[in-house]
């Protein structure tokens, strides 16, 4: 590489580890003001630059963290300047996400067994969110209090070994991971994750007659037993998602370490699924009772209800698949 590419991909790696920790709509301003900054910098120092003076410039600036920190309109410690905005996202993003799941599984909890009074109703639906959230928020930062502590791949801003050529190359575009991908993910667990925990019911086949009749998929007398299983499937899922967000692309220890969690989930889920014990015995007796959908009684639905397990099983499997190729090709 020549010195002038050289020169001009580390101000290109400082400049990205900067922005990316700014909000969306100053990253333009600031990418340009940096770039004039460092080249103005650069100019003054020598006419004869070297890859030593480079490095001796970005250093003198500081940390990307630092020099974020200080783009930012109020300093802002509670985690630390380097995870601190991203924290703030997540943190965004998951009470929302518990406040509309806990909402969706109140609702229907209140419509299969109503309060005793409206006042009743209100106080437990903003007393069980209010408690949601509050446990949300302390268990998001204590995570990131110990990402804060004990990551090995930050830069400490007193340390005086920091070099430029330690920053991480700019991801190409294939290699980067869109915020939204890892946001969306993590959304959809924790709402499913509240449902499972606060609403298994919801995951029914609901039969209008005379009356409305609710048939459980699974069995709600054993649920207390697996939910500890799906719980820590759920929490592996987020702390996959939440790598993918803090990394940011996609790298070879990224997807080894993907892979792994994945290798995972895939055991336990299919060792979950397969159990027998999971799903609701009477189902297929109970609806074939009640002649749900027009269903004759002729009409072999427990056969069909075992192919459903073994499908959704393939299916998991298939989707483990299709996401080591994906992997690869990315890597």
């Amino acid at each position: 590489m020549s010195r002038d590419d050289y020169v001009q991909e580390l101000i290109e790696r400082y400049i990205y580890q900067v922005i990316r920790r700014l909000p969306a709509s100053q990253r333009d301003e600031i990418k340009k003001e940096l770039q004039g900054l460092i080249e103005d910098i650069l100019s003054e120092r020598t006419n004869n630059l070297t890859k030593e003076d480079i490095n001796a410039v970005l250093q003198e600036l500081g940390t990307p963290w630092e020099m974020a920190d200080k783009y930012r309109d109020s300093k802002r410690y509670l985690i630390g300047p380097e995870y601190f905005s991203l924290y703030i996202m997540v943190l965004k993003i998951v009470l929302g996400a518990v406040a509309f799941g806990m909402a969706i599984a109140l609702s229907i909890g209140f419509v299969a067994a109503p309060p005793a009074s409206v006042a009743e109703g209100v106080s437990t639906f903003i007393g069980s969110i209010f408690m949601a959230l509050l446990q949300a928020f302390a268990w998001l930062t204590f995570i990131f209090a110990m990402i804060e502590r004990y990551s090995t791949k930050k830069f400490s801003f007193q340390n005086e070994k920091w070099k430029a050529s330690d920053l991480p190359p700019v991801p190409v575009a294939k290699s980067a991971i869109k915020r939204s991908e890892p946001i969306g993910s993590m959304v959809f667990t924790v709402i499913v994750m509240i449902v499972f925990n606060t609403a298994p019911q919801i995951l029914s086949v609901y039969v209008s007659g005379e009356s409305l009749t609710v048939v459980p998929i699974f069995n709600l007398e054993m649920w207390p037993v697996f939910i500890g299983v799906f719980n820590v499937l759920f929490a592996i899922g987020l702390v996959k998602e939440l790598s993918r967000l803090l990394i940011g692309r996609y790298n070879i220890t990224l997807a080894i370490a993907i892979t792994i969690i994945n290798i995972a989930n895939l055991a336990m889920s299919v060792i979950l699924f397969g159990n027998p014990a999971l799903w609701n015995p009477d189902f297929a007796s109970t609806l074939q009772n009640l002649h749900a959908f027009g269903m004759t009684s002729n009409f072999d639905l427990q056969y069909y209800f075992e192919l459903f397990k073994k499908v959704l099983i393939g299916l998991i499997i298939f989707g483990f698949i299709a996401i080591l190729v994906l992997a690869v090709g990315i890597n």
